[in-house]
């Protein structure tokens, strides 16, 4: 009972932790105008993250406003300086939020860097009492940026950018005797640790990222790969049977939308048990793939070349007449005539073909039927001599 207990509990722990991830993930792929699945190609992944330092960058700018407006300013210049300087960040954020959304990744993430830096300088060189060296915690915020940089911007622009600001920092304590005076190196010492930290985490962030990139593409392909095996046939590189009839109702349902035809022709290769005993099977496979090859060669880009089984093949042709599938399925037959085949050291002349035609609606009214209907003229095609194109008999016009 305990150990079902824990186990029930560890369940639903897991559950509310899985429900979480998933509703961040989906609110992520909304703020990046993702679809709520979003995906993980790389750009994805970059701008759903974009998304989220943004909309938290926004977050912290509201309550750093609302956190202003609590306090009392001795100057009318600090005053206004830290009313104004948060909410001209947080109209940055929205420009580059917004950028973000249409795919303005690279662009979007400058702007937010570039104008973290302007905010933080721009309170640097006006707050008068930093000049005097009375408070020098507004420069620590040259920090906050550097983090901002690493987040966003690749490992070479967080290096320039935490060596300029750096440098600059530098310049201004050495050019102003009063920040002289100010215990300097000890800012300096955070600072330049707060880069190196920065540098750090971009270069594990980056490295992560690739790595996860190339594992990611690594298994879209081998997932692109799988499915050309589902749907290819292995020894011709054509199209299988299962890929076939899944088309095929697709087709259909597309060509009836346009009120438009489709053609089918079956083919068949005469004696080719004969080829098959005489040289071997080895042979015959060879003799199969390079028959697939000029069938795929024969057709047009909208055109579907597939090996349907054995020695007989199938093209699926949208858009096409009766005659335009009729002629196509002569030519080839004739062009036949004219084939030469060496393998190895065999040589195979002039391959004699058996056709059957059949066009969807005139003989057929499903994928099904008009395969059965151009089957049914393979076999009329093999049964009157063979080396023939003959079309099936279209469908009563009451069914």
């Amino acid at each position: 009972m305990i150990e079902e207990s824990i186990r029930q509990k560890n369940e639903a722990q897991n559950k509310t932790a899985d429900n979480l991830q998933s509703s961040l993930r989906v609110f992520g792929n909304r703020l990046a105008n993702l679809p709520d699945q979003g995906s993980e190609l790389p750009a994805d992944r970059q701008s759903r993250l974009l998304a989220w330092t943004l909309f938290l960058l926004g977050l912290l700018m509201v309550f750093t406003e609302i956190l202003v407006f609590t306090l009392s300013y001795d100057t009318e210049i600090r005053r206004y300086l830290y009313r104004i300087v948060p909410v001209a960040y947080f109209l940055v954020l929205v420009v580059s939020f917004f950028l973000n959304r249409l795919r303005r990744i690279r662009l979007a993430a400058l702007m937010a860097v570039i104008g973290s830096v302007i905010a933080v300088w721009s309170v640097i060189l006006s707050d008068p009492l930093i000049r005097q060296g009375l408070d020098l915690i507004p420069i620590c915020y040259i920090a906050l940026t550097l983090l901002i940089s690493a987040f966003l911007l690749n490992r070479i622009d967080t290096f320039i950018l935490s060596i300029v600001q750096d440098a600059a920092l530098l310049i201004l304590i050495l050019n102003d005797p009063i920040l002289r005076d100010t215990n300097w190196i000890s800012l300096i010492t955070f600072l330049v640790f707060m880069t190196v930290i920065s540098l750090a985490i971009s270069h594990i962030m980056r490295t992560d990222l690739d790595q996860i990139d190339r594992q990611a593409q690594s298994l879209l392909a081998h997932e692109a790969a799988l499915k050309d095996l589902a749907i290819r046939d292995s020894l011709t590189g054509l199209y299988n049977r299962l890929y076939l009839d899944e088309t095929l109702k697709r087709e259909i349902s597309r060509i009836t939308r346009r009120n438009s035809t489709l053609g089918v022709i079956m083919i068949d290769i005469d004696f080719f048990k004969t080829i098959n005993d005489t040289y071997g099977h080895g042979i015959g496979d060879e003799f199969l793939r390079q028959i697939g090859q000029i069938l795929a060669s024969r057709v047009r880009d909208s055109d579907i070349a597939c090996r349907y089984g054995g020695d007989e093949f199938t093209l699926v042709m949208p858009d096409a007449s009766l005659d335009a599938t009729y002629e196509r399925a002569e030519s080839i037959r004739l062009q036949a005539d004219e084939w030469v085949f060496e393998i190895g050291p065999v040589q195979i002349h002039s391959p004699s073909l058996s056709c059957g035609v059949a066009v969807y609606p005139i003989h057929g009214h499903t994928g099904e039927t008009v395969l059965e209907a151009a089957d049914h003229a393979l076999y009329l095609a093999k049964q009157n001599g063979r080396n023939r194109t003959e079309v099936a008999e279209p469908v009563p016009t009451d069914q």
